[in-house]
């Protein structure tokens, strides 16, 4: 049996709904809850972040599944004008514990984004090389999602009932 390709897709997109001013939207809190259910189950990770109205995704799994994520993705209707910014063959997942990180904009990525002269975030004008950069930067970040101490989101009890991710936001099929 043949080795699977593991890759890593990063995409941008734009909202269709309205902005609220949350720490977490409840949108990506639905949409979260939704992709760390579905993705376990299809041994996909990566890492998602919202800011200024623009979706930022990192997927990373087998490439057939990954590919069929991407194209189910890519017609949601919570988002428009999907924009593939790299799809790279990798060695190891950057994201290995991780069904869907989530990382909010916080003091970091406004100091990154500072750093290259960049007065907000809009993934849209971001080339492969700050996109890297980005990713690595998102490696180390906190994910509000989670409860504090709780490690990831296969720690957090974001499928069990007793998950206050989960119960904050509920799954929605």
């Amino acid at each position: 049996m043949a080795e699977k390709e593991l890759i890593r897709l990063t995409y941008c997109s734009t909202a269709t709904f309205p902005v609220q001013k949350y720490s977490i939207e409840p949108e990506i809190g639905r949409i979260l809850v939704q992709c760390r259910k579905n993705n376990r189950r299809e041994e996909i990770g990566g890492v998602l972040h919202f800011g200024n109205g623009f979706f930022f995704q990192a997927l990373e799994g087998d490439r057939a599944r990954v590919n069929k994520l991407y194209n189910h993705i890519a017609t949601d209707p919570r988002h428009e004008d999907v924009q593939v910014l790299s799809v790279k063959t990798v060695p190891r997942r950057m994201f290995p514990d991780w069904s869907m990180k989530y990382v909010a904009l916080e003091e970091r990525i406004k100091a990154l984004l500072h750093s290259k002269r960049r007065s907000n975030f809009n993934p849209y004008k971001f080339d492969e090389a700050f996109v890297d950069e980005l990713l690595q930067l998102f490696v180390s970040a906190e994910d509000p999602s989670v409860e504090k101490g709780r490690g990831n989101d296969a720690d957090a009890g974001a499928q069990g009932k007793g998950g206050w991710f989960k119960r904050l936001f509920g799954a929605q099929n």
